[in-house]
């Protein structure tokens, strides 16, 4: 089980998924098509018992405010925040139908089989240091189809870090992205850490996109994509977790002086 992820009991899950229901929380939902994963909004609307089993019913997921159509059997994840807690599950798609909210308006809803587990998902396993604009390090990355050991390269683009960690990044980049660089996207990506004499090349994965204060720019979160198979991959992580920790200590030794 990878660092702050925890599987949560029965009773737990339940309480859980009740609470979002009965708040219509938001969520997102992930599903694998063509090769990559695409990211919809959608929201709790209740859990249901149906044909004799239980279900959750969800609205019908939507992108850039257009509905999108999903598929009996199948399998989506499902990732949602209750209490500030943030919390993932994955299931199969039962169906459709139309849920009547608050008694007045119907809804078109998705049908989820209802989850035999769920994870608590802290948002960071890792510190993460920030890197100094003062000195940019910049980094390039390209956005490939079938990441494996043979892919296909789509295009190049570059950035600066923000801040790092041992399990990914965050990339500020000022130029206009193509709009397939979203959620989900598979990436090489390639930089130099400030000091240190080697360059780094890692596969990495989209987990967020958001506006950067001023102008257009977007702050891509990039995770490492962990290869066991691959000793190049897991000794570059191994010298950004040194970096981070050496980084660490210094900022700590600051704050005693200061």
């Amino acid at each position: 089980m990878a660092l702050g992820v925890r599987t949560l009991p029965a009773t737990k899950r339940d309480e859980v998924l009740q609470a979002a229901c009965d708040r219509c929380e938001p969520m997102e939902v992930l599903v694998g098509r063509d090769g990559r994963i695409m990211k919809h909004a959608s929201r709790f609307l209740r859990a249901s018992i149906r044909d004799g089993g239980p279900h959750l019913i969800i609205e019908l997921p939507t992108r850039d405010g257009k509905l999108v159509e999903y598929h009996r059997d199948e399998e989506v994840e499902a990732l949602f925040h209750v209490g500030g807690e943030r919390y993932a599950f994955s299931t199969l798609v039962e169906g459709r139908c139309m849920h009547e909210l608050n008694g007045q308006q119907k809804v078109a809803a998705l049908v989820l089989a209802y989850p035999r587990e769920m994870e608590n998902r802290q948002r960071r396993a890792h510190y993460r240091i920030p890197v100094s604009m003062a000195i940019p390090v910049s980094v390039a990355f390209i956005e490939v189809t079938n990441p494996g050991e043979s892919f296909e390269m789509l295009g190049i683009h570059s950035g600066f870090i923000s801040d790092i960690s041992a399990g990914g990044l965050a990339v500020v980049c000022r130029q206009r992205l193509p709009v397939s660089i979203e959620v989900g996207t598979s990436l090489s990506i390639s930089f130099q850490l400030p000091g240190e004499p080697e360059h780094l090349a890692l596969k990495g994965l989209i987990r967020n996109v958001r506006k950067a204060d001023t102008n257009e720019a977007r702050i891509l979160g990039i995770e490492y994509l962990r290869e066991d198979y691959d000793i190049r991959s897991r000794r570059h992580i191994d010298l950004i977790q040194r970096f981070v920790v050496k980084r660490q200590r210094e900022i700590l030794k600051k704050l005693r002086i200061l």
